[in-house]
């Protein structure tokens, strides 16, 4: 008969095996995102949206999580020129970004 701890080692084995072969992804975030990175002193409570060169009324809010102080979100836009505006979640205007040509790797950080 085999000792525990053999045992023990026999069953374990597969799991070891998996750990060791798995390699780490690589994540590339998609054409359409926009990252926003929030440097403020608020969370960012919401992002709202709209074409380049239409009226204020004319933003939309997305449906983002908060942002907490010191993270980052990926925002899927779709592709072309809009303006954005990010306020906190008692409605104060954090910051606001125009003329943005959604392209690969755009960021948008707010202080």
């Amino acid at each position: 008969m085999f000792s525990r701890p053999l045992l023990l080692a026999l069953c374990l084995l597969p799991l070891l095996e998996s750990c060791r072969s798995h390699r780490p992804v690589r994540l590339v975030a998609p054409a359409n995102e926009l990252r926003l990175y929030n440097r403020g002193s608020r969370p960012v409570g919401g992002v709202r949206v709209k074409p380049c060169g239409t009226p204020e009324a004319s933003y939309t809010w997305l449906s983002v999580p908060i942002v907490p102080v010191g993270s980052s979100l990926g925002i899927p836009l779709q592709p072309g020129c809009v303006d954005l505006s990010a306020v906190s979640s008692d409605g104060i205007e954090l910051g606001r970004q125009f003329d943005l040509n959604m392209i690969p790797g755009s960021t948008w950080e707010i202080r």
